[in-house]
């Protein structure tokens, strides 16, 4: 028997190419972002071998409520579970499609065409992404004053909108998934189920007892985003800032000479 490890590996090289052979094979007008995105997949039983490819009309959008590797372990952990308030063991298996870090760099660890366990009755009819840091936090999208970063950015946003936008941007022309924000949740609709799609919030799934991704996520600025990338092939939206340079000393030799040449044609 194989090491459970050499398994793992070898499935985890299977994902990646199955969706390197989904992405080539098709032709797609946004660019999937593979220098960004790793694979490791979930342990068996964290997510199901269901297609649901033919369904997918919807994006799920998590906060980890902790880090990206933490996630990362966790979906790789086949005995995830807690002991209720009665001392019994409680399963929960559960994954996302996606795990993405604040650096703009993510894991990959379950197919999008098969069933992560991420949101109840829509794991049916959507793409999981976790997002590292918190619903809580404006930190978890946004450069702090004390980071080194603050200010090169637009909007001090951090780069995980901007590799999520890419993703989810890919799948929209994968899925024709409707790039909208409906702002309804489960409450509006029959049997506290919610049913639209789009980009939806895990707390609009479940409002009962989830709030993620949180007040501080830019919904708005976040779907230009994804627009810009289904239309442009990048964001717009989302410029490094850039610093001019201070001139040089041949280039003030020229401003000063160009000073004179209109003073002397003002006389």
């Amino acid at each position: 028997m194989l090491h459970p490890k050499i398994v793992r590996r070898a499935a985890s090289l299977a994902l990646g190419l199955a969706v390197a052979t989904s992405i080539t094979t098709s032709a797609h007008a946004v660019t999937y972002p593979w220098d960004k995105i790793n694979f490791d997949l979930a342990a068996e039983g964290n997510y199901s071998e269901t297609n649901i490819s033919a369904n997918i009309d919807s994006i799920v959008i998590h906060t980890v409520e902790g880090s990206y590797n933490g996630c990362i372990s966790w979906f790789n952990n086949p005995n995830q579970g807690y002991y209720d308030s009665k001392g019994n063991w409680v399963d929960i298996n559960v994954s996302a499609h996606y795990v993405m870090s604040q650096d703009g760099t993510g894991t990959q660890m379950v197919s999008s065409w098969k069933t992560a366990h991420h949101a109840t009755y829509y794991n049916s009819r959507s793409i999981g992404f976790e997002m590292a840091g918190y619903a809580g936090q404006a930190s978890t999208w946004f450069y702090q004053p004390s980071d080194s970063e603050f200010g090169t950015t637009y909007k001090n946003y951090k780069p995980n909108l901007d590799t999520l936008a890419n993703v989810c941007a890919y799948f929209v022309e994968t899925y024709d998934i409707p790039v909208v924000h409906p702002e309804v949740n489960a409450y509006d609709f029959y049997n506290n189920r919610l049913n639209v799609s789009g980009f939806v919030a895990h707390s609009q799934v479940q409002p009962w007892n989830k709030g993620d991704p949180g007040p501080h996520f830019p919904w708005d600025d976040f779907m230009l985003m994804v627009q810009s990338y289904v239309d442009h092939d990048k964001n717009i939206y989302w410029p490094e800032v850039i610093e001019v340079p201070e001139p040089t000393t041949a280039s003030m030799i020229g401003i000063a000479g160009l000073a004179l040449i209109a003073r002397r044609r003002r006389k």
